[in-house]
């Protein structure tokens, strides 16, 4: 799958990686009269993609099994069979760590030793293992909005089925006397600007 980046001048395309076909649920065919027959025209195919670690997924371990090395990194790669990249220090595996034999046993002991290393399991565009870590870097930029800024716009969405502007809450004390409190918005969403909706709060 590639992404194609273009604005204005510029165009770019990126790699999203490799993915097996899991499912087709549903095709479709059009067709035209071409001559005396018909043909094809067009062809609509739904696709359910397959991340490189479903085949992991689907790698059980026949009996329980202890790792067969320290290193966290050296079992990411025996485990799941795939090419590794380092992006993270290695660690050392404690003693008492087991694969299990059951469903998904295999993509489960991938996503134990990506938690020892610090981070999440994922694929590369290349199709290799790696693992992403839980600890956010340093920020490498910055974007801003606005003229000047690098984000002329954005398609944000809103809901407003939730929003609530008078709340009636109904408590009580450790000493079980009764609390009733109902607090009401001001300004633009104010029940006297959008109407009254209210919400109750035990």
């Amino acid at each position: 799958i590639l992404m194609e980046v273009s604005a204005e001048s510029f165009s770019e395309t990126v790699q999203l990686g490799h993915y097996r076909i899991g499912e087709v649920p549903e095709t479709e065919d059009a067709y035209a009269d071409f001559g005396d027959r018909q043909i094809v025209a067009a062809s609509m195919v739904v696709t359910e993609l397959d991340d490189r670690l479903a085949a992991v997924e689907k790698r059980g371990f026949a009996a329980e099994e202890n790792p067969a090395s320290t290193s966290a990194w050296a079992e990411l790669a025996r485990v799941s069979g795939m090419q590794v990249i380092r992006s993270l220090p290695d660690v050392t595996i404690p003693s008492d760590f087991v694969y299990q034999a059951v469903q998904g046993g295999r993509l489960k002991g991938v996503r134990a030793l990506a938690a020892l290393l610090g981070g999440v399991e994922y694929t590369t565009p290349d199709g290799a293992l790696s693992v992403l870590s839980l600890t956010p870097g340093a920020p490498v930029g910055t974007l801003r909005l606005g003229e000047d800024g690098v984000i002329l716009g954005d398609t944000g969405g809103m809901k407003s089925r939730d929003v609530a502007n008078v709340i009636i809450g109904d408590f009580e004390t450790d000493e079980r006397l009764p609390i009733h409190v109902t607090a009401r918005a001001v300004g633009a969403y104010s029940p006297e600007a959008i109407g009254e909706r209210t919400k109750y709060v035990t």
